[in-house]
């Protein structure tokens, strides 16, 4: 599992999580969550998930 915090202010925070799926084992879960936080505390979490192939994974990175 791969994560990583895209962007990070006082007021927000961004992250982005890769791990492979358990079964089909060839695909793979990217999650989004996008974190609202005021007064240090996180008050609202959206997240996002997609299904990808290694190949779609592979697509998304050379764009990026």
């Amino acid at each position: 599992m791969n994560t990583a915090i895209i962007k990070e202010t006082d007021e927000y925070r961004l992250t982005i999580t890769n791990r492979k799926c358990l079964n089909p084992k060839e695909l793979n879960i990217i999650e989004i969550v996008q974190d609202t936080i005021k007064k240090g505390e996180v008050t609202n979490t959206v997240t996002h998930q997609f299904f990808m192939s290694d190949l779609e994974v592979a697509q998304l990175k050379s764009i990026l």
